[in-house]
């Protein structure tokens, strides 16, 4: 037992030796404008909003104050349409570099500080999705055994979607899975028009019971 926690805790002060190491190298980057070198630090991939708001803190005038890459691409498509695909897949830090790039081009934004152009953005353009159309979008229902459907709705930031899936074991009745996907990017009363369809024929198919 004792020998298992001392490996177990090797394993954690390894651990944080790289992230600590990687976390310096990426302060000593920044201050030599080698961003680049920001991806070749592996181990802070896996936090990458996280390491983005600790280099915008050491290093303000450098990152904007956005610190989603989901947002950065919304933000990148309103200054450049289509630009926000072409970011997809890109450490965070490097979008965030890339709008800053843009916004700093723009003299649209000449003399603002990256904060008021982060406020203008989120104020102007806010991507996250309201609190009622996230409840909306988090639902599930069953229909009885007679009659084996059901409907499961996620959102769905790129638009409307929607798939249907059987699922059965050998010798029972397969049942119907509707999954809808809700378009975030909508109104709620717009994009629950999917629903509205698929809850159509859930009740339909309560109604009629098996065939």
């Amino acid at each position: 037992m004792a020998s298992a926690r001392a490996a177990a805790e090797g394993r954690r002060d390894e651990a944080w030796a790289r992230v600590r190491h990687d976390f310096v190298s990426a302060f000593a980057a920044c201050k030599a404008d080698d961003f680049e070198a920001l991806d070749d630090l592996e181990t802070l991939a896996c936090g990458q909003a996280l390491v983005t708001k600790a280099l915008t803190f050491y290093f303000p005038g450098r990152f904007l104050p956005i610190f989603s890459a989901q947002h950065l691409r919304r933000f990148a498509d309103i200054l450049d349409p289509g630009s926000g695909a072409a970011l997809a897949g890109t450490r965070t830090w490097q979008a965030n570099r890339w709008l800053l790039a843009k916004v700093r081009d723009s003299e649209a934004f000449a003399g603002w500080s990256p904060h008021e152009v982060m406020h203008f953005l989120y104020e102007t353009y806010d991507p996250r999705v309201p609190p009622l159309h996230q409840m909306l979008t988090y639902i599930a229902g069953y229909t009885p055994p007679s009659a084996p459907m059901a409907v499961i709705v996620h959102p769905h930031a790129s638009g409307p979607a929607r798939r249907t899936l059987k699922v059965g074991a050998r010798g029972r009745t397969p049942v119907t899975v509707e999954v809808v996907g809700i378009d975030t990017g909508q109104p709620p009363a717009q994009a629950l028009s999917p629903l509205a369809e698929v809850i159509g024929e859930f009740k339909d198919r309560v109604a009629a019971g098996p065939a």
